[in-house]
């Protein structure tokens, strides 16, 4: 599938969702998709957009970033930040519930 697909993100097992989420990579930075309101529509590509805002710091400085607003509904949200800072979800409580 495309990466300019659009595609629908949201809770995984959620009736409708294409990506589930919360969706996590790890390696030297881990990056974390999710979501803080009901079903949302977006491209991989717009996503990642959001996550290359925010990388630099990670790689370059090792700490992170948040990228907030993807999606139709602007619900979709991307997290970047030095695995050595943990994958807790504190972080992604406080954007959820904002």
């Amino acid at each position: 599938m495309p990466i300019r697909t659009p595609l629908v993100f949201g809770p995984r097992g959620e009736a409708g969702v294409e990506a589930d989420l919360p969706y996590t990579w790890a390696g030297s930075c881990a990056v974390i998709v999710n979501t803080r309101g009901p079903l949302d529509t977006a491209s991989w590509y717009e996503v990642w957009e959001g996550a290359r805002a925010v990388a630099g710091m990670c790689v370059r400085r090792r700490l992170g970033g948040v990228s907030t607003g993807q999606g139709v509904l602007g619900n979709i949200f991307v997290i970047v930040k030095a695995t050595r800072l943990g994958i807790g979800t504190s972080v992604v409580s406080g954007i959820a519930s904002a």
